[in-house]
C-alpha cells in the first residue's frame, strides 16, 4: 500500500497505565529499554527471514514464529525519542532516527548542538550513522507582534484540568526529557516552540540545521490554516535557504 513508506517509533512507556494495559507491573526505566532492544531483536528476525523463527530470550519466548507480509526494504525505519542515556544505548544499536528534546539551557541552539554533537559520535562509535531530528511547535504571522500575542493566546486560553493532570504526569514519571517542562510551554506545545515571522522561523529552522539536526518535524496549533500558512509564506524561504529542495 505504501511501498515501504513507512517506519516504527519505539516507545516504551512511562506511567503505570501503560504497562498495566499488557498485564504488567510498573518496569523500570533502564529495564524498559532492555525489553525493547530484545523485542526489536525479535522483529528483525521476524522482518528478514522465510523460515519460521524460534526465539527463546530473558523477556519474550516465541516457537517457529513468522510474519507475512514483510517489509519491501528488508525492515522499516526505526526511530525513537530519549534523553536518558539507556535510550540513546538503544538509539545507537537500533534506531536510524532519533528524536531529540530541547535541552534546559539559555543557549538552546549551542546545547542542541552538543547534543548531536555527542549522539551521532557515539552512533559512529557504535559502527552506525544515525540521524536527529526535533518537533518544533510553530507559531507563524505576519509579525513578530502578532505571533507572540497569538503564542500568549494559547497560554491564556489553556484547558487547566487538563493541563495540570499533564503536567503531573510528565513531572511524576521517570522520563527524562521532560522534567524541567514549562506550563506555559506545555499550554502551547512542542518541546520547543519557533515563533515569530516566516523570516524569523527560517532563521530559527537554519540554526537547527546548523546545530546539526536532520530534519524537523512542525506542529501546529490549528492544522488546517496553519498548514497552508506555512506552505505558501515559510516553505519557499525555506528553499531559498537550502533547506528543502
Amino acid at each position: 500500500m505504501t511501498q515501504g513508506r513507512w517506519g516504527i517509533n519505539m516507545v516504551t512507556g512511562i506511567k503505570k497505565e501503560d504497562f498495566a494495559m499488557f498485564g504488567l507491573e510498573h518496569v523500570e526505566h533502564d529495564l524498559r529499554y532492555e525489553m525493547a532492544d530484545e523485542f526489536v531483536q525479535v522483529m528483525k528476525m521476524l522482518w528478514t527471514t522465510d523460515d519460521n523463527v524460534d526465539f527463546h530470550g530473558r523477556f519474550y519466548n516465541m516457537e517457529k514464529g513468522f510474519v507475512s507480509p514483510k517489509p519491501i526494504h528488508g525492515r522499516p525505519i526505526i526511530v525513537n525519542a530519549s534523553s536518558s542515556g539507556a535510550g540513546q544505548r538503544f538509539a545507537e544499536k537500533h534506531s536510524d532516527i532519533m528524536f531529540i528534546t530541547r535541552p534546559a539551557s539559555k543557549d538552546v541552539f549551542a546545547a542542541i548542538g552538543e547534543r548531536n554533537e555527542l549522539i551521532k559520535r557515539e552512533s559512529r562509535e557504535a559502527g552506525r550513522e544515525m540521524k536527529t531530528i526535533i518537533n518544533p511547535h510553530v507559531i507563524c504571522a505576519d509579525t513578530e507582534k502578532e505571533a507572540l500575542a497569538r503564542r500568549q493566546h494559547f497560554i491564556d486560553t489553556a484547558d487547566e484540568v487538563a493541563l495540570e493532570n499533564f503536567f503531573k504526569l510528565i513531572t511524576g514519571g521517570d522520563t527524562v526529557s521532560w522534567k524541567g517542562a514549562i506550563k506555559d510551554d506545555l499550554a502551547v506545545g512542542g518541546n520547543m516552540q519557533v515563533v515569530g515571522t516566516p523570516e524569523q522561523v527560517v532563521e530559527q529552522f537554519v540554526k537547527l540545521s546548523e546545530a546539526g539536526c536532520d530534519g524537523i518535524q512542525v506542529n501546529f496549533f490549528d492544522y488546517l490554516p496553519d498548514l497552508e500558512y506555512f506552505g505558501n509564506r515559510v516553505i519557499p524561504l525555506m528553499k531559498e535557504a537550502g533547506l528543502r529542495n
